[in-house]
């Protein structure tokens, strides 16, 4: 496939993506501006935590429904029985080690807040479980090429959370307990469309194969680990900040990296939802694939740059008008994370080919490099950690990482051709 019509594909994704981040930057403004600096942070902290639900109890098996499904073996019904049969034990199995250690969790992460968060225990885990069933379900579309249904819902779950919001203020009703609520209902409510939707035309039941689920169990695996490690890579600093830095510094720090990555993530996403099944299925040898994801990796890359040099000098001004004078402070710091954005999530798209070519578990490897220089470097600040170096620590690590993917990319190749 030529890059033209990669990026006819990619531009049906990226208007839904786009949509994604507009909503989403709309909810974080309304919440910056409506929930103060401190109960921004704490709102920051429990989507982090809800992150890291979906990292360790989701087993990945959906996205290896992808690439199962392209071997042609099994029908759409059969693989969705499994992973529906898989998600369940393994979040099961996640949620109960979080509920015995959940107050050591709260009282740690949540200790230079005055709220308490223990009580919010059940919305969350109802989040981690509702959650990964739709995700189920929007990889499957993916898997069977339906790509702008996967990113219309995405969009449409973005747009029902932004909705709530708008309703809790109008009705003065704006507080973290409804804030989940309203979460858990977006997921909910998206996961039963899709579920009808599809099972409508595939059919409601198929037995369970064990030969299915060892499949994708064992492609499943590489894609837990890469999750998780892209997880931890990508919040950690969130959790390093939670034990350094005060209430009100942690509310800066999550608004700013929050922009930083909205800006950058959206179109790198559409293009990597189209990506991942076009390298699965494409024929014509490896290099032919690799060379496709790297021209579309290069020009993503490029026009990241110059959307920061674009706003480069007009942080004060937006941050100012957006979120208001209390977040003054953002604009410190946005520019040292806006140059680890750029790298990193123009990066991403060259996992799509380790992906495609069933070579994801070195897919991992740059982000638990990142992980340790992470540490190596908060060992190095540890006599002066504050808001900036954690900046520096953040867009450093993230900087590694990537000259660590690009490596890899250049050295693997497709055992299957």
């Amino acid at each position: 496939m030529n890059l033209t019509k990669i990026y006819k594909k990619t531009l049906s994704l990226f208007s839904a993506e786009a949509i994604i981040g507009v909503s989403n930057f709309i909810v974080a403004l309304l919440l910056a501006r409506n929930l103060g600096v401190e109960n921004f942070g704490f709102w920051g902290l429990i989507l982090l935590l809800i992150g890291y639900g979906e990292a360790f109890g989701r087993a990945k098996v959906d996205i290896a429904s992808v690439y199962i499904l392209s071997e042609n073996k099994y029908s759409p019904i059969q693989i969705i029985s499994s992973v529906n049969f898989i998600t369940v034990i393994s979040t099961s199995l996640v949620l109960a080690v979080f509920i015995i250690f959940s107050n050591f969790i709260f009282s740690n992460l949540f200790s230079e807040f005055k709220m308490s968060a223990i009580s919010l225990l059940p919305l969350i885990c109802s989040i981690f479980f509702v959650q990964n069933l739709f995700f189920n379900y929007l990889y499957i579309n993916l898997a069977l090429g339906k790509s702008t249904k996967y990113g219309i819902f995405n969009m449409m779950r973005s747009l029902f959370f932004l909705i709530c919001v708008l309703f809790l203020m109008t009705f003065n009703k704006l507080n973290i307990f409804n804030l989940l609520i309203s979460l858990a209902a977006s997921f909910f409510i998206l996961f039963l469309v899709l579920f009808f939707d599809f099972h409508r035309k595939h059919g409601f039941f198929s037995p369970l194969e064990n030969n299915l689920n060892i499949s994708l169990l064992k492609r499943g695996i590489s894609y837990y680990f890469l999750g998780l490690s892209s997880q931890l890579n990508f919040s950690m600093i969130l959790v390093v900040a939670s034990q350094f830095l005060s209430a009100a510094s942690i509310g800066i720090f999550y608004a700013a990296k929050s922009l930083s990555d909205l800006i950058y993530s959206r179109l790198a996403s559409a293009f990597s939802g189209v990506m991942y099944p076009i390298v699965s299925n494409m024929s014509g040898g490896y290099e032919k694939k690799k060379q496709l994801v790297f021209n579309v990796t290069i020009r993503v890359f490029l026009s990241f740059i110059l959307v920061y040099i674009a706003l480069f000098n007009f942080w004060e001004e937006i941050v100012v008008s957006l979120y208001g004078s209390q977040f003054i402070d953002v604009t410190t710091i946005i520019n040292f994370l806006g140059i680890g954005s750029i790298i990193y999530f123009s990066s991403q798209l060259l996992l799509e080919y380790l992906k495609g070519i069933g070579k994801e578990i070195y897919a991992s490897v740059p982000h638990f490099i990142s992980i340790i220089m992470h540490l190596i470097l908060l060992y190095f600040f540890s006599g002066d950690i504050n808001i900036l170096s954690i900046t520096y620590i953040y867009s450093a690590s993230f900087i590694i990482s990537s000259l660590v993917l690009l490596t890899i990319f250049f050295r693997v190749k497709d055992d299957r051709n």
